[in-house]
């Protein structure tokens, strides 16, 4: 009797003991005393475009630093800092200082030129995390004669891993020097310009239109993939108004005779695309109604020509280049290519 007493009294313990293991929460983060840091932001390459100041992409920062507790829901929503600077010239290295109220695992939330999207909420030095991630923005905005695209450290990578993307750090608890830490922020919306050449043999060709519709009416500046949200599908922005001669070019075609037309337009990401530019070809799962297609308008030796391009899915961030050599004697024949907006040579497959 005693022995099955012991037994029972054993196994209750071990109940109570594997009832509280599971119960242990994790345990809470700690963090230290006060700290200086010094956010050093780059802008990217600077060179003038035709629809935004890029001379000068970087205007206006706001830096919010949270707390890293992702598994203390009351830590990793507290504030420990905040910052904002404008009338910012150049495209940078932008270097701000920043005072938080703590250091150790630190998320840092940088946005610079929010004032110039168009969105129906605004950012200010009381935003929470959950607003700040939430922020939307549909369009560019014009301030005082001025425009620039919104810009942030887009997350990448594992965002409970300290160190493993541009927003998550450790701040030393040091009160003698300023810690530097490396911020690029990058762009929330992408480009998309246009390079064409003429390829008849005799003759004119001139792009009289060009209009992009469909696609993603809204997005989220930090999220990876855009967020976006759909709405109505007709016809949204054209942004090609005046007539361009198309340089004409005879024999072999070079990467170097395609001329970018100088108007060019700025779009959401958007996570519908087509594999194929003449037609729809589903990219994961997309609906046709969602991918964006650029409608050209061509008039070639007086005729006019009609041509549709199907895009991929966009990114923040991306440069969109639809090339296309246009000719009298065959259809347009178009690719487009994605590349980073940061400028550099890129090789343009042959044309078949």
């Amino acid at each position: 009797m005693k022995v099955l007493q012991h037994i029972s009294a054993c196994l209750v313990l071990l109940l109570l003991a594997g009832c509280a293991k599971d119960g242990v929460q994790a345990p809470v983060r700690t963090f230290g005393g006060p700290a200086e840091v010094t956010l050093v932001l780059s802008g990217g390459e600077s060179s003038t475009k035709a629809a935004v100041d890029e001379s000068s992409p970087v205007k206006t920062i706001r830096i919010y630093a949270f707390k890293h507790a992702p598994e203390d829901p009351v830590q990793h929503n507290e504030n420990v800092g905040y910052a904002m600077y404008s009338g910012l010239e150049g495209s940078g290295p932008h270097y701000c200082h920043l005072y938080l109220d703590v250091s150790g695992d630190i998320d840092f939330y940088v946005i610079a030129n929010d004032m110039y999207a168009v969105s129906g909420n605004t950012l200010d030095e009381n935003s929470t995390r959950e607003e700040i991630e939430g922020f939307r923005f549909s369009g560019l905005y014009d301030a005082s004669g001025q425009s620039a695209i919104p810009m942030s450290n887009i997350m990448t990578g594992d965002r409970e891993a300290i160190g493993s993307n541009n927003f998550s750090f450790h701040i030393n608890d040091s009160s003698t020097a300023s810690q530097v830490i490396p911020i690029k922020v990058t762009r929330a919306m992408a480009r998309l310009s246009l390079f064409l050449v003429n390829a008849s043999d005799e003759g004119t060709a001139v792009l009289t239109a060009a209009t992009i519709y469909q696609g993603a009416e809204e997005a989220g500046l930090f999220s990876t993939d855009g967020a976006p949200t759909y709405g109505d599908t007709g016809l949204s922005d054209r942004f090609v108004t005046e007539s361009h001669t198309l340089p004409q070019v005879t024999g072999v075609l070079q990467d170097e005779d395609y001329e970018m037309i100088d108007e060019e337009t700025y779009i959401l990401p958007n996570t519908s695309g087509s594999y194929d530019a003449d037609r729809f070809e589903p990219e994961n799962g997309s609906e046709s109604t969602r991918a964006y297609i650029v409608a050209l308008t061509f008039r070639v030796n007086g005729e006019e020509q009609h041509e549709e391009v199907y895009l991929p899915s966009v990114s923040p961030n991306d440069w969109i280049k639809i090339y296309g050599a246009v000719s009298s004697r065959i259809d347009v024949n178009l690719k487009v290519l994605v590349d980073s907006w940061n400028i550099h040579e890129i090789e343009v497959p042959p044309f078949i």
